[in-house]
């Protein structure tokens, strides 16, 4: 199962697309947006080569940050389409975000229609609560934390 239950499929396409266009190593959505709309696409080669060359424990549990930190290795497309977005919170990794799910789920899902991060961001701005309800989690948890844990 994903954690990232809200992942917006026109986003989702517009990194894709720049992926192919611009033939990148890596291509990501860059910018200032909800966590949990993260999108990430990258060759088999770019793992491969995250794969044999990365040491830190970090950059091995989360690879992107491989690529990220050693720009100059690959190719990368970074995609900046939301601004002003960093407080929301959109993944799964708490109680307190399966709580948030389940208002937004209950508000805006619709048998055989799709919702995406428009109608997420115009429910949270009708429904200012919603937001309360996960706002005191940290951003990056899981990244900062096998950060920490690297020697160096």
């Amino acid at each position: 199962m994903d954690d990232c239950p809200l992942v917006d499929p026109e986003v989702v396409d517009e990194v894709v697309e720049m992926y192919f266009d611009g033939g990148y190593d890596f291509c990501y959505l860059g910018g200032e947006f909800p966590t949990g709309l993260d999108v990430t696409v990258f060759s088999y080669s770019a793992l491969g080569r995250c794969w044999k060359e990365a040491r830190r424990q970090s950059e091995r549990e989360h690879i992107t940050s491989y690529m990220t930190n050693n720009p100059e290795l690959f190719s990368i497309g970074v995609l900046e389409k939301f601004k002003g977005l960093l407080h929301y919170r959109w993944v799964m990794d708490h109680e307190a975000d399966y709580k948030l799910m389940v208002e937004i789920y209950e508000a805006l899902y619709e048998p055989g229609k799709l919702f995406v991060s428009r109608d997420v961001l115009k429910l949270l701005e009708e429904q200012p609560q919603l937001v309360k309800i996960n706002s005191g989690i940290p951003r990056d948890q899981g990244y900062l934390s096998a950060v920490k844990q690297d020697p160096y």
